[in-house]
């Protein structure tokens, strides 16, 4: 948040010259935090003064504001380092260069307009939305500002504001910058391309020691040994404390008498559904199927496929027609229903397999349901273990006393990177709680006592053994892993000198063609690249190389698949009709409007300080950053 802070502040005084259009001299219950300032000049620009009081309520108004933004206190040095007191001189400067102009150009506003203007300024409003005089001038006395003090401030702004929007207020976008912006938006591509991958280049030779302790040196940092911990924990989970031969054949029967229909299967039947959009419809195909023709005929003549009408295997209860069900599990297999009046329609209906109910018998299920009465024992049993380990620990005992004590495992790591991973580089993936655990791990010391790690019925605790740091590995070390990076990066390499002498060599779309069937590569077409949306398998950088190739170009760049290539023509670029009055265009146009006003009114500042001339009395901006600098602002 704080470097936000800093970043923002190198343009603060653009977002104070689109204010002087938009916002009232925002003031809040800030108090004043340097006492004893003489109203002495602390900066001048042209025939205008900005005095120190001045500069102090601003400054309080931005600290104050700061504060609440990052919910803590912050000291004057804090400030500075942030850059408050040069964006307020910033500020201040500013609103002088244009107050001296404003005068020098007989600028001013109306009693009537001032007033207005106060009174319609929404932090002067009370509870029921209108303007508050007394709620005004609690605000004025926390700043230490009076009355008079603020309309004086209230009337130059509107001066000034005059000033601004004379200058930059109601500017017109440029049609050139619009269709520019439209055509980076909206511009299609298409180009056709072929795949290189290694098959298509000459076997890269072996590296020789050579070459491998060049490239080692040259990337030496690639191979550096992460700093590795060696940890000893306990993991409890509800598997330490289960014990399902303890749960007796009495205990399990009851849960199955209990729980009986969770061991049953019901009937369970295939059926096939005809729907009929009328009854005479309906009672002509069953008489169709009295009179011979058989079910698969009369779906032909139906225009529907068994497929289409299957319902499944279903249960009586899974049928949500009444009727249609009491008629199907009336049937035999293979039999087919009367017309039965369904809730959509009349319905032929047909069994085709019919699934007995059935009940898994205890001695199946016993096993099962012993551990299922022994996890939730266990749920209860596990924090009592937990307490007993705790007690342990609290008098003294170490992890392997306690693990003894308690009939746990003492799991010991030799070695763990903060990445989770051990020292030939592979992922520990059994790690309990990995992520809490490797950040705990790595935030303690060794031999320290560390707070238990707590999850879904498990614990874990843990301790530091060993620290060994992070070090340079030397070649005998990683001999594979720098032959396979070598013969990586030379295959790349290879693989860009192939596709640049391609390019190079190519002119003409047949030529393009040509070399296609000569290297026996198909041609992709990708037709509908855009720069924002993109096109599924290519990178922004792939659609950046696309977007700056000419019409009938050639270029290449690598895909997804980073051992591959894609050598490609640009066949076409086209950019839809630009109509300024389109609603997206319109929307860029008031988006784009401020940025252009603040850019006018930036250059025009600029030249009427240099103008002017600035001169800033910084002997007394020092006295007045010093002294309580480090405290906390009150």
């Amino acid at each position: 948040m704080l470097n936000a802070l800093r970043k923002s502040a190198s343009t603060w005084v653009a977002k104070v010259l689109i204010g002087l259009l938009v916002l009232s001299f925002a003031i809040w219950g800030v108090n004043d935090f340097v006492g004893g300032i003489n109203r002495t000049t602390i900066a001048t620009v042209g025939d205008t003064t900005v005095s120190a009081e001045r500069f102090d309520r601003a400054l309080s108004i931005e600290i104050s504001r700061l504060q609440r933004q990052i919910q803590q206190p912050v000291s004057l040095t804090q400030a500075t380092a942030f850059g408050i007191p040069n964006q307020v001189i910033s500020q201040l400067v500013t609103e002088a260069a244009l107050d001296d102009v404003s005068t020098k150009l007989n600028l001013g506003v109306s009693d009537d307009k001032l007033r207005d203007d106060i009174g319609n300024n929404p932090s002067f409003r009370g509870p029921d939305g209108q303007f508050d005089r007394t709620f005004l001038q609690q605000i004025l006395q926390s700043n230490n500002m009076t009355e008079s003090e603020f309309v004086s401030d209230q009337r130059a702004f509107s001066e000034r504001r005059q000033l601004a929007e004379s200058v930059a207020g109601g500017i017109s976008v440029p049609e050139t910058l619009l269709k520019a912006v439209h055509a980076y938006r909206n511009e299609v591509r298409t180009i056709r391309a072929i795949t290189l991958e290694p098959s298509d280049l000459p076997a890269i030779p072996s590296p020789s020691d050579e070459d491998l302790n060049t490239y080692f040196e040259e990337n030496k940092a690639d191979y550096r040994a992460p700093e590795y911990r060696s940890i000893s924990l306990i993991h409890l989970t509800l598997e330490d404390v289960m014990d399902a031969d303890a749960v007796s054949d009495d205990d399990a029967r009851r849960i199955y008498d209990e729980r009986a229909d969770s061991f049953s299967e019901p009937e369970k039947r295939r059926v096939e559904q005809l729907v009929f959009p009328s009854k005479e419809e309906a009672d002509a195909g069953k008489a169709l199927l009295d009179a011979g023709t058989t079910w698969e005929a009369l779906l032909e003549q139906r225009n529907v496929t068994a497929a289409d009408i299957d319902l499944g295997l279903v249960a009586r209860e899974d049928m949500i027609d009444t009727a249609i069900a009491d008629a199907v599990f009336s049937l035999s297999n293979a039999d087919i229903s009367d017309v039965i009046e369904g809730r959509f329609g009349p319905v032929l209906a047909r069994v085709t397999d019919i699934q007995a109910a059935a009940t898994q018998p205890f001695e199946e299920v016993a096993s099962q349901i012993k551990q299922e009465i022994a996890r939730d024992q266990a749920i209860d049993q596990i924090f009592s273990v937990r307490d007993g380990v705790e007690d342990s620990i609290a008098g003294g005992a170490s992890l392997r006393e306690v693990a003894a004590a308690n009939d746990l495992t003492l799991r010991e790591v030799a070695a763990v990177s903060q990445n989770g991973l051990d020292e030939s580089d592979t992922i520990i993936s059994d790690l309990p709680l990995s992520s809490e655990l490797l950040r705990g791990v790595y935030e303690s010391e060794i031999g320290v006592e560390n707070p238990p790690l707590e999850g879904d019925n498990e614990f874990i605790w843990y301790e530091v053994t060993d620290v060994t740091p992070d070090r340079d590995r030397t070649l005998d070390e990683v001999p594979a892993r720098v032959r396979a990076d070598w013969v990586r990066d030379e295959t790349a390499k290879a693989l860009d000198k192939l596709a640049s002498d391609l390019v190079e060599n190519l002119s003409s779309d047949t030529e393009f063609t040509s070399l296609a069937q000569a290297r026996s590569k198909p041609i992709q077409t990708l037709d509908k690249i855009t720069r924002l949306s993109g096109k599924e398998g290519l990178s922004a950088e792939n659609i950046a190389t696309v977007f700056e190739a000419k019409p009938d170009a050639f270029g290449f760049f690598t895909p997804a698949d980073p051992t591959q290539r894609f050598v490609f023509q640009l066949t076409e670029a086209s950019v839809p009709a630009f109509f300024r009055e389109e609603q997206t265009t319109q929307q860029i146009a008031q988006a784009a409007r401020p940025a252009l006003e603040n850019e006018l009114l930036t250059q025009y500042v600029s030249e009427l300080q240099s103008n002017l001339g600035v001169s800033l009395n910084q002997p007394l901006l020092t006295q007045m950053l010093a002294g309580t600098a480090d405290q906390p602002y009150q």
